[in-house]
């Protein structure tokens, strides 16, 4: 007699849409990985302030925006997990060390030996790493993403990108004074938005890089 085969258990996992993971993933870039920013918008346009508040949904909406436009099938995963780890290790080194990750920066990076650059792999900055970039990273991996078929994901993709666009220029322009003066007057607050200001450098010293690669 043949034995029967034996039916391994399917791991459920949970489903989420693109749309809702998107915004998950804004949240905690905006929120969750910028104390620096925060730290610095507070002190220069007050906590609590009206400002601030709406600082806070402009951003979220910007950022809400971006996600939302690059969450495009086989693409979504590894686009935001590659978000987290850089957001999370920009994160370290501003809030612990008060380091603006400008191209300068990025520059003496690249040029450390690697035996300098051990002494940043410590304790305090590996913890960081697994608890803001590896656990948010493995749940983006254990969860299903429910994608739409093409043309309905384009047209709500749209539509939802167009309204938190409108709701990100509504804000800024309600505030435009305000938030125009601290940009002024503040330039490193706009250098400590995490991850884009890293991400700014990061392109602009390859650019550079290339140009002098190219020159000589």
């Amino acid at each position: 007699m043949h034995s029967l085969p034996i039916a391994t258990p399917r791991v459920l996992r949970p489903v989420i849409g693109s749309e809702m993971l998107s915004l998950i993933v804004a949240f905690y870039l905006v929120f969750l990985t910028n104390r620096t920013f925060w730290s610095k918008a507070a002190g220069y346009l007050g906590a609590p302030s009206t400002a601030l508040f709406l600082l806070a949904i402009g951003l979220f909406s910007l950022f809400s925006a971006l996600c939302v436009m690059v969450s495009v099938k086989y693409l979504t995963k590894p686009f935001f997990i590659l978000l987290i780890i850089i957001a999370a290790a920009s994160a370290r080194f501003m809030d612990t060390f008060g380091t603006i990750i400008d191209v300068d920066m990025i520059r003496n990076a690249a040029q450390t030996a690697g035996s300098e650059a051990g002494h940043f792999l410590t304790a305090g900055f590996i913890i960081h790493m697994l608890l803001f970039g590896a656990v948010p990273s493995l749940l983006i991996v254990l969860v299903r993403i429910r994608h739409r078929p093409f043309y309905q994901k384009f047209k709500i993709n749209l539509v939802l990108i167009l309204c938190l666009l409108a709701v990100f220029i509504s804000v800024s322009t309600a505030n435009m004074r305000t938030f125009a003066a601290a940009l002024r007057q503040h330039r490193d607050l706009a250098a400590t938005v995490n991850p884009v200001a890293p991400i700014v450098s990061a392109v602009r010293y390859a650019v550079a890089a290339r140009r002098m690669h190219t020159a000589s």
